[in-house]
């Protein structure tokens, strides 16, 4: 995992920063999880096995998705994560990237949902609930993205950004206490 907090290697991090339009003084930090790499080696026990060409072909259209994400051209991801989950319906990392590439262009509702399938077939993954709970707040449905943070935080207690973004929700829907708690 390649992320900004932590020295693991097979995720990628957008660095963009979005602050919150209404409350500029705490920015959620919205730095999703970009992608999951083709080269990841840690998703393949929760993908069916399928003939060796098949698999490749999942491969080669997960990495086009990939490709076309980091030019920008989050259309053209999604088709290419889309073919990768007709191939393999149980893909998590199609799930996920495709669900970054909708939050991307503000299809918020088939972000969640992709992000949901991606929890469905690897619970125990802490980026796709924090991923889920940037998207959540997008859409100002603040209870779940807390819930989301809460997940996140549960798999893997010592990200710092899971407590600031949950902190900065608490914050805005007035319980300081809690946020007091997660900014410490």
């Amino acid at each position: 995992i390649t992320h900004k907090y932590s020295n693991t290697n097979n995720i990628n991090i957008n660095d963009n920063l979005n602050f919150d339009k209404e409350n500029k003084e705490d920015p959620i930090i919205n730095i999703s999880v970009a992608s999951i790499s083709s080269s990841s080696s840690n998703e393949e026990n929760v993908t069916p096995p399928l003939t060796s060409g098949r698999s490749d072909e999942c491969e080669v259209y997960q990495a086009q998705g990939v490709v076309a994400r980091k030019m920008g051209n989050f259309k053209l991801a999604i088709e290419q994560y889309t073919k990768a989950i007709e191939i393999n319906p149980n893909y998590f990392k199609a799930y996920f990237n495709r669900a970054f590439a909708y939050d991307k262009i503000s299809q918020f509702d088939k972000a969640i949902d992709d992000y949901t399938k991606a929890i469905m077939i690897k619970p125990e993954y802490p980026y796709t609930y924090y991923n889920r709970g940037i998207t959540f707040d997008k859409i100002n449905k603040i209870e779940n993205a807390i819930e989301d943070f809460t997940k996140a935080i549960k798999i893997v207690p010592s990200k710092k950004e899971f407590y600031y973004n949950r902190a900065c929700l608490y914050k805005r829907i007035n319980q300081y206490n809690k946020a007091i708690n997660d900014y410490t």
